[in-house]
């Protein structure tokens, strides 16, 4: 059959069509198949690619369905017909094609292949009989044999979902397809500022599949954007195509995705059923987990699920994306759907939710164990990666008054809510728990109360925060949970501290530090003496300030407590800021921002970048100062802080004021030139240094006597040799010497 003109222009596929068309022009690559999901464009490709490569073969190209064929034996009986070759009787027909063929220089396009995909040796023994032929194949799943070159043709590019002005989403292929068929339908349709993010959402709900796209569109005479993008919600029953010359796989969306499920083993269906219960993919782990523990007499073990989800992959009903070191398995979202309908249908939803939910929980413990031990690495990433099943785990959980598991789930994520931002989503789930109170057990209650309490506390809501810590501190005495006492005790005090009802935070501060030397808590003892620190910092008591946070930080530093370590060089950067010593500050508040990072800690990023800021601003470098104090504002808006945010935002508008004030200094005007020695310019800790390197003490010496890292003293000497404009530590004992420093 020869090759038509299609009615419709292919829009997109710049890249794959330059990419297969400069393939097939090498002489090693004979066969080419391109693989993808029904409906993802691989027809209308190869299509366009036969039709481009024309002039390239001297006897032209030829093209052959074979989506209405189910006997792989008939493809060539086919070819030869198309070939317009009478059939000799007796005769073989790949002996005939190959009579035929072994002279030519021809392109053959076979389209959807995938259901006769056992004709594949023999195209192999075609190709190997007629070295002027080339193969160019469609189908959902490759066809394995010698010297096949698969070309995966993936969706089209969606918009970015935070780009929704009219000219970034019309930069999507995706969304000039849909434009294209809506106007099909209605002319005058045009993407416009208002409804330029609706159709992005439109575009990325649909996964970006042509044909899922064109069927949408096919509805926008009745339905405008935003009441299509509601209707899509479920998908599937809207995916319909009216046009009476479309193929019955191609008629509804749901037709064409089942046109693929018929085609997998039992087994492989299964695998697909369970994979849709995931939210934005999972890792091989949980699947694995599930169909191991899905309780059927024939359960799967991991080598056969393994094998059956790389079928999977293979046949493309399965995407696998890569995120950091391990693989993660995704499906298409409309394919989700279809794998829903199918769980329901066959009776199995309600064990994998609970399966699921019970596989979330597990791993929801496993990590807090880890992020609150110094250990988030990729912890952190499979929680954020997995977030979606987490909230889809407490969703079912909620719904089925499992409360109890509910709670549970949120106890193991309040860290992660804590450090990732995510504190206004945190205290919403707790909310939803807490007003099941008479559902959870007074153990499970008192800790989500003091959870509330905590994350009320990161948002700047002290009020809400001292009801739940009051509320969690009367269960836990009633409980004679001492450790839950002791930290009820602790965030009392950490509420006070930061209303200036200094004598009432003194107060619970005793209480919380003498509950936790008597647990023998070293951990508790040393956030205790932190807030301690924090309300002498605030009462103008920086000396006692100061040893307070340095015995802190010697019991943090002996527990390995990464956390506490960041909290309190924070603390001994405030309390060197409020001396004006900026250079200790400095270093300190370097050391904190590096462990904040390091624990993805956001909180302890912006408080850093916010002291960096002030030293800037005090060395009347306005413009980095702003910069910090944004880039400072912009993490504690993700975490919701709103009481920092405020103050971080008046002390930016103050120096753009000043600095708008502020005039040019001309580059003429000569600088002026301090007259106080060296010496003069150190801060009063590295004077102490200084001291401490004279008299023959080394860095980790220094460090034990002063309780700071050997780090922190290399700092400190770094800063000594830049302003003594000295190199070593002789010439710095020699220099202290002559000064009378030591």
């Amino acid at each position: 059959m020869a090759l038509t003109f299609p009615l419709t222009p292919l829009i997109g596929r710049t890249q794959e069509i330059k990419a297969v068309c400069a393939s097939l022009q090498q002489p090693h690559i004979r066969l080419l198949t391109l693989t993808g999901p029904g409906g993802i464009g691989k027809t209308r490709l190869g299509s366009h690619i036969a039709t481009q490569l024309q002039p390239a073969f001297v006897d032209g190209t030829t093209f052959l369905s074979l989506a209405l064929l189910q006997e792989p034996h008939l493809v060539l009986t086919a070819l030869l017909q198309t070939l317009n070759a009478s059939s000799i009787q007796d005769m073989p027909a790949l002996t005939q094609l190959t009579r035929l063929l072994c002279e030519k220089q021809q392109l053959l396009f076979l389209d959807n292949l995938e259901q006769v995909i056992t004709i594949g040796p023999a195209l192999v023994e075609l190709l190997l009989a007629c070295p002027g032929i080339k193969i160019l194949v469609t189908s959902r799943v490759p066809l394995h044999v010698r010297g096949e070159y698969e070309f995966p043709v993936p969706p089209l590019a969606v918009p970015v979902e935070k780009h929704v002005q009219v000219e970034q989403v019309l930069q999507s292929d995706a969304v000039t397809l849909f434009v294209h068929y809506a106007q099909t339908r209605q002319p005058n349709f045009q993407v416009t500022a208002s409804n330029a993010a609706t159709i992005a959402a439109i575009c990325i709900r649909l996964d970006g599949i042509p044909l899922a796209l064109e069927l949408a569109a096919a509805h926008i005479k009745v339905l405008p954007p935003q009441a299509l993008l509601a209707r899509l919600k479920h998908r599937l029953p809207l995916l319909t195509n009216r046009a009476q010359d479309a193929p019955p796989r191609q008629k509804t969306m749901r037709n064409t995705i089942k046109w693929s499920y018929d085609l997998l083993t039992e087994q492989e269906q299964r695998l697909f059923r369970y994979c849709s219960i995931f939210a934005h993919g999972c890792s091989l782990a949980a699947i694995q987990a599930l169909s191991v523990n899905d309780g059927l007499t024939d359960t799967l073990n991991e080598e056969a699920c393994f094998a059956h989800i790389s079928a999977l992959i293979e046949k493309n009903m399965l995407q696998q994306v890569s995120q950091g070191d391990e693989p993660r398995l995704m499906l298409l979202e409309t394919m989700r759907e279809y794998g829903l309908e199918c769980l329901e249908e066959c009776g199995e939803l309600s064990a994998m939710q609970r399966l699921h939910a019970s596989y979330y929980l597990a791993l929801a413990q496993e990590a807090e164990h880890h992020l609150s031990n110094n250990q988030p690495g990729t912890w952190f990433t499979q929680l954020t990666n997995d977030y979606h099943n987490l909230l889809a785990a407490l969703q079912w959980s909620l719904a089925q008054q499992t409360i109890e598991e509910a709670t549970h789930l949120c106890i193991a994520l309040w860290w992660y809510w804590s450090v990732s931002g995510a504190v206004s989503e945190g205290r919403y789930w707790l909310k939803q728990v807490l007003h099941n109170l008479e559902h959870i057990s007074p153990p499970l209650r008192a800790i989500a109360l003091d959870r509330a309490g905590d994350l009320a506390f990161h948002q700047g809501d002290y009020e809400q925060a001292e009801q739940h810590c009051q509320a969690s501190l009367l269960l836990f005495r009633a409980l004679h949970a001492n450790r839950g006492c002791a930290i009820a005790f602790w965030r009392l005090g950490r509420i006070a501290w930061i209303k200036q009802a200094y004598a009432t935070a003194q107060t619970f501060a005793q209480q919380a530090l003498a509950l936790f030397k008597e647990l023998h808590d070293s951990g508790g003892v040393a956030d205790t003496l932190l807030l301690l620190s924090y309300i002498a910092h605030n009462q103008g008591e920086q000396k006692q300030a100061r040893l307070l946070a340095e015995k802190s930080l010697a019991l943090f530093r002996a527990n390995d407590d990464t956390w506490g370590t960041a909290y309190v060089l924070l603390q001994l950067a405030r309390i060197a800021l409020a001396q004006h010593d900026n250079q200790a500050a400095h270093i300190l508040i370097e050391e904190s921002m590096v462990l904040s990072q390091k624990l993805t800690y956001k909180g302890g990023v912006a408080i850093s970048l916010a002291f960096k800021a002030q030293i800037a601003a005090e060395q009347k470098e306005y413009q980095q100062a702003i910069k910090w104090y944004e880039e400072s504002i912009a993490l504690l808006a993700e975490i919701g802080d709103t009481q920092a945010i405020v103050t971080y935002q008046q002390e930016r508008d103050a120096l753009q004021l000043v600095l708008a004030s502020t005039p040019t200094v001309s580059p003429t005007t000569s600088p002026t030139i301090s007259t106080t020695t060296f010496h003069d310019q150190l801060t009063a800790r590295e004077k102490e240094v200084l001291r401490l390197l004279a008299s023959g003490m080394s860095d980790v010496q220094i460090a034990t006597k002063l309780v700071i890292s050997p780090r922190t003293v290399n700092g400190h000497l770094t800063a000594i040799y830049r302003k003594l404009h000295i190199s070593s530590r002789s010439e710095a004992t020699r220099y202290a010497l002559e000064h009378s420093l030591a």
